[in-house]
């Protein structure tokens, strides 16, 4: 058990595999909780090559090296939660203002769906912020669904989610908690906006950065 309260697998066995095939031998371990979190954000880094940071448009840089001790961190004092089973990451900021949003992935599957949470600052999202995360979340990891639960009494969040592309599912009785029921939204690859797609529609109206972020 590592200092930061996952549970570490072998890193002989785990070193070195994709992102497909560590998840694929997840899928075939008895207790996929003892699968190690590191390697698979690891196989991510490989993925995008590089060292795991570098610029997303002429604002904005990228990390995926961030320590996972570190996302827990975050993730408990913004949101009050724990992360899910195999977290991914990204951490999207401009450093002329240190403005900065932090996407966490919870049970990555290709072609299936994660739950995402998503934490930043006023006004650090954007146009260029939510394509590079598009292209991380869908293109790389390869996930079909991407889905955040909020509370149903953050109507701001609600409104902030439709706004970066996501569409309301329905509600989620005590997903936050008895007697905390939580309202679903999810974003599709195929629906995606912020994803190449052929033939590629003309936005009808603006898509530019949101007046707030918080926690999703």
């Amino acid at each position: 058990m590592a200092d930061d309260g996952q549970p570490q697998g072998d890193d002989a066995e785990w070193n070195g595999l994709s992102l497909e095939q560590i998840l694929a031998k997840v899928d075939e371990t008895p207790d996929p909780t003892l699968a190690d979190p590191l390697s698979v954000q690891e196989a991510v880094v490989r993925q995008l090559g590089g060292n795991g940071t570098g610029p997303v448009s002429g604002r904005y840089v990228y990390s995926l090296v961030d320590p996972l001790a570190q996302i827990l961190e975050w993730v408990q004092a913004g949101a009050g939660r724990t992360v899910g089973t195999l977290p991914v990451w990204v951490r999207i900021w401009r450093p002329d203002s240190e403005r900065g949003v932090l996407f966490v992935l919870s049970g990555p599957r290709p072609g299936d769906e994660a739950e995402l949470v998503m934490m930043g600052m006023r006004g650090a999202l954007s146009r260029s912020v939510l394509k590079a995360v598009a292209h991380w979340a869908f293109a790389r990891i390869g996930v079909r669904r991407i889905v955040a639960r909020i509370s149903v009494d953050r109507a701001d969040l609600g409104d902030l989610l439709r706004r970066a592309g996501f569409q309301h599912e329905g509600t989620a009785r005590d997903a936050l908690g008895d007697g905390a029921d939580a309202a679903v939204w999810a974003m599709t690859a195929r629906g995606c906006k912020w994803l190449a797609h052929a033939p590629s529609p003309v936005p009808d109206r603006d898509f530019g950065p949101v007046h707030s972020l918080k926690v999703h």
